[in-house]
């Protein structure tokens, strides 16, 4: 049996592997995109959240980075070099590696999210046991191309792995996904515009959910059925959506517009709280009509209404109460 030639060899991994990175890098601009947006709209998030944005964005950045030396070590400083190409290297290993890194990170986040709005700790922590267990699989995938099985050949003999890695991360961003649904539906409250802004949220995160978890099962799938480097395709975009996901997230909140300089007018907020089982609230803008207004005027240009809803224990009759303070523009009301 003749060797494989050099575009044989191509054939079966770095063309996969181009074509992924193809998609990867198309997310990767639209991540920057997003990037810009949420620091340039949401100024007065704490700087726990900004870091953390920073952190997934410099995590992504390396992945891109290392994605593309690979391909060039590969198509440049090695061409026709059979050898060099039928392997894995440790730069090729970052990607599992950082895949699962900046899944967890993200995933761990939306943990949280559970927490804060469910109020119940079992479901944050099954969230998490599923993405440490995607992460473990991850980083035992990078150690297995990067050290132990590096040529393309043997990859499919390493199976289990991969398996736990995007078998538990599929798992955990279905749970995710109906956790946060479910809670979400429960948090109409009968105004149009609240319940259009969570409706929306709620699209968007199944719509991102979805995503995630069917690119996920179609690289294990992938990778099952076929003895190629098929599943590259499919895998080397993954992390850009998951981080793709979180920003969406974050920048689906409503802001009040900024005062702009010079112009003093005001806008009007409502804030709508449910407080059964004492859940955070959720909040909309209804801008005021157009009108002249003196710029000597200073002090609260805005009124904040707060609408919290509860159940009475003995009578099980719904109760509305209404409160109202002045605000100032530009503040965040999510």
């Amino acid at each position: 049996m003749n060797a494989l030639t050099p575009p044989e060899v191509a054939a079966n991994a770095q063309g996969p592997m181009f074509l992924g990175l193809l998609i990867n890098a198309v997310l990767y601009g639209i991540m920057i995109a997003q990037i810009y947006f949420f620091f340039a709209t949401y100024k007065h998030d704490e700087l726990w959240l900004k870091s953390f944005v920073v952190l997934i964005f410099v995590l992504d950045t390396a992945n891109t980075v290392f994605d593309f030396t690979y391909l060039y070590e590969c198509f440049v400083n090695h061409y026709g070099d059979v050898t060099y190409i039928a392997k894995a290297t440790w730069i090729f290993a970052t990607d599992p590696a950082l895949t699962g890194i900046i899944t967890t990170l993200v995933q761990l986040f939306f943990a949280w999210r559970i927490r804060v709005l469910t109020a119940k700790n079992w479901l944050a922590i099954t969230t998490v046991f599923l993405s440490i267990l995607a992460l473990a699989g991850a980083l035992a995938t990078a150690a297995e191309e990067g050290d132990i099985h590096p040529e393309y050949a043997q990859l499919h003999k390493f199976k289990e792995p991969i398996i736990v890695w995007l078998g538990c991360g599929c798992a955990c961003d279905i749970l995710i996904t109906t956790l946060l649904v479910w809670h979400l539906r429960g948090k109409k409250t009968g105004f149009e515009h609240t319940d259009y802004v969570v409706d929306k949220i709620i699209r968007m995160t199944v719509q991102t959910g979805l995503i995630r978890s069917l690119c996920a099962v179609v690289d294990l799938a992938t990778f099952l059925a076929l003895n190629n480097g098929v599943h590259l395709i499919f895998n080397l975009p993954l992390c850009k959506l998951y981080t793709n996901s979180l920003m969406s997230s974050l920048n689906a909140r409503e802001t009040t517009p900024s005062a702009t300089k010079g112009n003093s007018r005001g806008s009007t907020t409502l804030s709508v709280s449910n407080r059964l089982s004492n859940t955070p609230s959720f909040s909309l803008l209804l801008q005021p009509p157009s009108q002249s207004r003196s710029d000597s005027d200073s002090g609260p240009v805005g009124i904040e209404m707060t609408v919290s809803k509860h159940r009475d224990s003995f009578n099980s009759r719904d109760s509305a109460f209404v409160s109202g303070r002045t605000c100032r523009p530009g503040t965040d009301i999510l």
